[in-house]
């Protein structure tokens, strides 16, 4: 819009007016681009209002408040009426239509809209029609109010698609805020990965709401691309409001996690604002690991059809026999289960053991044996969960790997015993056995 006019009502020596007696203001602004006319720099902000000295413009007080506001065509509030208070905000020429401001509104201060503060919203165009906004009538902010509900509410039942996170305090501040994340494994979590015709490719993502002390979406941070989608909102403290409000640009659409000495910003506030950044982003990608299936153990059989039928596919429609089966010269057996350590965490402990085959001519042979446990994210493996392996006697630590080299007889099984450290209860994880003659043949489960 080319021209905004705000006029404030509140009462008497209440709010942010800072001067005795004022209980309602007006002023006009312009905004432009910082931009420069001659040998002058102009901010872009232009103000409409009483004129103090040749460069300072403040909002006119009061009655002369209310004669430009009734000459402007905005109507009149009583200060001495309570459900009148309130900001009165006059568009004109706007080059945005009353239903985009209407989207925006909702989008921007539905916390404000739902938590139950003394916060209303109506635009009303310049043919007298009004239009309120609803964010419960949109399908995408609803999901957002359920994100906020889980941050807002006590957690009483405990549900596999919604997770409330008391984020821990950050260097002074005690009190950081609360984190909701909400999901839809039957529904927009897992969404078709269809095309429609003729319409644009939909990208999909997980995103955050960051919300701070106005009850306003300072930004929908966007926290992965990769199903399953979440929606989450972060509801920071009181207590930080100042800090985070320190980092965020002019147009208070971002926590910025790093600020030059030119913006005079207190180092705690950005490091508050990238650790509140970072621990978010790592929280959602735990509740992302719980919302994923475990995926299903493979036991330790033998489908010789199953073998001959891939081993056929991989060869191609060659003429001749098919190559004979690989041996393999060790067997490997796991036996392990899962322990609850605390409420939200555990640990895998058993064992596994290695035994020579009959493709193995010697009776003895010399092997190394490795034991892992990785974590998965994405169905791709990730980091290795600390773990503590007991070798049986005969076996010792191989030098440069975290395998074991020693001896194996036939008949006679080598038992290795482990435990893991304890780790989240809503991270996913296998084990991997492997075995490998001296010789270099592998075999691995």
């Amino acid at each position: 819009w080319h021209l905004l006019l705000q006029e404030d009502r509140c009462p008497r020596n209440r709010g942010n007016f800072n001067a005795p007696g004022v209980t309602r203001r007006l002023l006009g602004m312009v905004y432009w681009g910082q931009h420069r006319v001659g040998d002058r720099s102009y901010t872009g902000f232009g103000r409409f209002g009483h004129t103090s000295s040749r460069d300072h413009i403040v909002p006119f007080d009061n009655e002369k408040a209310d004669e430009v506001a009734d000459g402007l065509g905005i109507p009149i509030r009583q200060s001495e009426s309570p459900e009148q208070f309130g900001t009165t905000f006059l568009l004109i020429d706007p080059t945005v239509r009353p239903t985009d401001v209407v989207k925006a509104i909702e989008r921007s201060w539905w916390p404000a809209l739902e938590s139950g503060v003394d916060f209303n919203a109506v635009v009303e165009t310049a043919e007298g029609r009004e239009s309120c906004p609803r964010p419960r009538k949109d399908d995408v902010l609803a999901t957002f109010l359920d994100a906020y509900e889980a941050a807002t509410a006590p957690p009483h039942n405990r549900r596999s698609d919604r997770k409330q996170v008391v984020l821990r305090p950050i260097g002074s501040f005690p009190r950081p805020g609360v984190l909701g994340l909400v999901a839809d494994p039957a529904g927009w979590s897992y969404p078709e990965q269809t095309e429609p015709s003729g319409s644009e490719v939909i990208e999909h993502r997980s995103l955050v709401a960051l919300v701070r002390k106005p009850r306003m979406v300072v930004e929908y941070y966007d926290v992965g691309r990769t199903a399953p989608y979440v929606r989450g909102v972060f509801v920071a403290d009181d207590s930080i409001d100042e800090a985070l409000r320190a980092t965020e640009p002019k147009g208070h659409d971002a926590w910025q996690a790093t600020a030059s000495e030119s913006d005079n910003i207190a180092p705690s506030a950005t490091q508050c604002a990238k650790q509140i950044v970072t621990r978010i982003r790592s929280a959602v990608a735990d509740f992302r690991r719980q919302l994923k299936p475990a995926p299903q153990r493979v036991d330790d059989y033998v489908l010789p059809a199953f073998d001959r039928a891939m081993r056929k596919l991989l060869a191609g429609s060659k003429p001749g026999p098919n190559p004979p089966p690989e041996p393999r010269p060790v067997a490997i057996h796991p036996d392990w289960e899962l322990t609850p350590v605390a409420a939200d965490s555990l640990k895998v402990s058993g064992s596994v053991s290695f035994f020579l085959t009959d493709h193995v001519p010697d009776e003895e042979a010399d092997v190394t044996v490795s034991i892992r446990y990785v974590f998965v994210e994405d169905d791709r493996t990730g980091d290795d969960a600390e773990i503590t392996v007991d070798a049986p006697a005969g076996f010792r630590p191989a030098s440069g790997s975290n395998g074991f080299v020693g001896r194996l007889a036939r008949g006679v099984e080598a038992r290795f015993r482990f435990e893991t450290e304890p780790y989240r209860n809503d991270w996913t994880g296998e084990l991997r056995a492997n075995a490998e003659l001296v010789k270099d043949t592998n075999v691995e489960q």
